[in-house]
């Protein structure tokens, strides 16, 4: 029996005409899933809620994957090269059990940066940003963004199981860093976290092109076009290299993490932290301020 594919799409109910023709195309030329009507899903609502509403779903009506597509970004899966990206996905999950999701790349606008983060190399809890570094295959990476997202629904289904069902699948959580300042960290983020906390790899694939489309424009990302733009003498790159650095907090630096170019936030992190523990060791010790009764007089009762 074919294994069965949710194909979601949480949306706030008006998707753009290039993400219809994007899903059309991925569902025309995908070949090992059987594909019927039921299989297609649009949830709206706030997008947390949405996608935990898609999740559930996937689990209880007995489904094997879940595609989610979020209705602002275009796949481009019509390249001889690559073929469709569900079927490769497919075939990976199948060829390894320890994978449970992968995603497409494609950009962020604020910083105009892939939606891929990596593991900090001393403090792991704490994801740093990719930068450059993606290589055309599907890579081991800390967190993918959920605009274009396959999940294997035993995976999911393990996920909820081991939470007791106390909590909605994606969430934006905050979260108290080892520093004690106050961290939020993304629905697509800490749901990837959750899933390697109970053993499975989240990969990262950029290979195909991805379009997101933003209120400021289109965001194209094309793996080898971007690589190349990163490069010490590529046209314009002191320009986005200062852009990068004028989108980031002062103290943020770059490192390299398994080979890519990453926007390391802790150095930030822990100035935040030195400078609250300043400010609190400086504030004077004010006593409570003396709170007088307001005095009534009894009402005047006519006989």
């Amino acid at each position: 029996m074919a294994d069965r594919l949710l194909y979601a799409t949480p949306t706030g109910k008006h998707p753009h005409p290039g993400y219809v023709s994007s899903a059309r195309q991925i569902e025309l030329t995908t070949r090992s899933f059987k594909r019927e009507v039921k299989d297609f899903l649009f949830a709206a609502g706030p997008v947390q809620m949405a996608r935990s509403t898609i999740a559930e779903h996937a689990i209880n009506d007995g489904y094997d994957y879940l595609l989610m597509h979020d209705d602002d970004l275009i796949v481009n899966a019509g390249g001889a090269q690559n073929g469709n990206p569900l079927d490769a996905w497919h075939d990976l999950f199948y060829r390894e059990p320890s994978v449970g999701v992968i995603g497409a790349v494609y950009l962020r606008e604020k910083p105009h940066i892939p939606t891929v983060v990596m593991s900090h190399p001393e403090f792991p809890e704490e994801n740093c940003h990719v930068v450059s570094g993606l290589p055309p295959q599907p890579m081991a990476v800390s967190g993918i963004g959920t605009g274009f997202m396959m999940i294997r629904v035993k995976a999911l289904r393990e996920l909820r199981d081991k939470e007791d069902h106390a909590h909605a699948l994606f969430r934006f959580p905050f979260n108290r860093t080892r520093w004690g300042i106050v961290n939020h960290t993304g629905e697509d983020y800490d749901f990837c976290y959750r899933m390697r906390g109970i053993g499975y790899k989240v990969l990262a694939d950029a290979r195909w092109e991805t379009v997101h489309l933003k209120e400021s424009g289109p965001l194209h990302f094309q793996q080898a076009e971007w690589e190349a733009s990163w490069n010490d003498d590529a046209p314009g790159v002191r320009d986005r290299a200062l852009a990068l650095r004028a989108a980031c907090a002062p103290k943020m630096t770059l490192t390299k993490i398994n080979g890519l170019i990453c926007i390391d936030h802790v150095p930030q992190l822990i100035s935040d932290a030195n400078d609250l523990a300043a400010k609190k060791a400086a504030k004077p010790i004010e006593p409570p301020a003396l709170v007088q009764a307001e005095y009534t007089p009894p009402a005047v009762v006519a006989a």
